[in-house]
C-alpha cells in the first residue's frame, strides 16, 4: 500500500526534474539545439510539480485527524519534514523560473520577461489542478493529449474549477515574492544573474 508520505517523496523527486532540466539548460548548456527545445518543454511541462507539492500539505492535515499518530509524531516529525519538503520544492519552481525569466530578458525582451511571470504561474496553476482534482499526470499530454484538452476545456467553462485555478495561481505567485525576495536578500538572486550573463 502507497502511504501518503511515500507520496510526498515521490512528488519530491518529480519537482526536481524541472530544476535539473533548467539549470543545465541555461547555466551549462550553450547550443540552443533542438534537443535543447525539446528539453525546455519537458522542463516546462514539469515544472507544475515543484508548485503542487504546495498541496501535499493536505496528507499532513489528514495525519491530524489520525488517531494513530501521536503528538509528538504529528508536530515534532512530521511538521517540521513536510516544511523542509515543501520549501525545497518551490524553491526549485522558484529558480526555475527565476532561470527562465532571465533568459528571456537577455535573449528577447525584458517586458517579455515581466509577462512571463504572471504566465507561468497561471500555466502551473492549470497543471496543478490537472493534476491534484482531475488526477492527471505530467506525462499524460504526451500520451493522452487529446483527453487532457478535452478536460481543460470542459473546465475553463465552468466557474467552479476556473475559481480554484486562479486561487492556485494568487497563491502560486505570492509564494514566489516571498521565495524570490528572500533570494534576493541571500544573495542568490544575484549569483544566478550574473552566472547567466557570464554564460552568454
Amino acid at each position: 500500500m502507497v502511504t501518503p508520505h511515500f507520496t510526498v517523496v515521490t512528488n519530491f523527486v518529480l519537482a526536481a526534474i524541472p530544476f535539473v532540466l533548467a539549470t543545465y539548460l541555461f547555466l551549462f548548456s550553450r547550443h540552443r539545439s533542438i534537443l535543447w527545445w525539446l528539453l525546455l518543454i519537458v522542463c516546462i511541462a514539469f515544472l507544475p510539480n515543484s508548485a503542487y507539492v504546495v498541496t501535499d500539505i493536505i496528507h499532513f492535515i489528514a495525519a491530524t485527524k489520525d488517531p494513530s499518530y501521536s503528538f509528538t509524531k504529528v508536530w515534532l516529525v512530521l511538521l517540521p519534514a513536510y516544511i523542509i519538503f515543501i520549501s525545497i520544492n518551490f524553491e526549485f519552481y522558484v529558480i526555475s523560473i527565476r532561470m527562465m525569466q532571465n533568459s528571456l530578458r537577455i535573449h528577447r525582451s525584458a517586458k517579455l520577461a515581466v509577462w512571463f511571470i504572471p504566465f507561468i504561474h497561471l500555466l502551473c496553476a492549470i497543471g496543478v489542478y490537472l493534476g491534484r482534482v482531475q488526477r492527471l499526470e505530467s506525462y499524460d499530454i504526451i500520451q493522452n493529449p487529446l483527453v487532457v484538452f478535452k478536460d481543460l476545456y470542459y473546465d475553463l467553462t465552468h466557474e467552479k474549477p476556473v475559481l480554484i485555478i486562479l486561487g492556485f495561481t494568487l497563491l502560486f505567485y505570492g509564494l514566489y515574492l516571498v521565495f524570490n525576495q528572500l533570494n534576493q536578500k541571500i544573495g542568490l538572486n544575484t549569483w544566478l544573474d550574473n552566472k547567466m550573463q557570464t554564460k552568454q
